[in-house]
Formats: structure tokens, C-alpha cells, sequence
């Protein structure tokens, strides 16, 4: 598994599961952050779901700023 799964509600964990691998790898490793104005990794990401979007949270890979990625599902 890609992530830290405590660091996920119950319910963001079981819709992140049902993302193959390799797309969760795309998906942590191409988030946008605005100090850095461009695609980075994310660190240190958690996940909850709110108003049925699956959100994950973590720190720009570069910077350390905030960041977040929303995921339809």
C-alpha cells in the first residue's frame, strides 16, 4: 500500500483502495502548489471524504507547504 492508512478515515481508506497502485502513485506525485507554481510530490498525506469527494491532504514534496488533492469518484 502507498499510504499511511491511519492517517485515513475508514471511509476515504476503503474508496482509496479501490485506486490501482500505479494511479495512486500518479496521484500523490502530481499535485499542484501555488508557492511553487507547478506539479509536485506530496508528503506525509492523510484522506478523508467530503461532500463525496475523496480529499487528500499532505506537504509539498518541495517547499512544505500546504497541499491538497481532491479525487472524484
Amino acid at each position: 500500500m502507498t499510504t499511511n492508512e491511519d492517517r485515513f478515515t475508514r471511509k476515504a481508506l476503503e474508496r482509496w483502495r479501490q485506486i490501482p497502485q500505479p494511479i495512486q502513485f500518479r496521484l500523490l506525485n502530481n499535485v499542484y502548489c501555488a508557492p511553487c507554481q507547478g506539479a509536485v510530490g506530496m508528503l506525509g498525506h492523510r484522506g478523508r471524504v467530503e461532500d463525496g469527494l475523496l480529499v487528500l491532504e499532505g506537504s509539498c514534496g518541495t517547499c512544505g507547504e500546504p497541499v491538497v488533492r481532491t479525487i472524484e469518484s
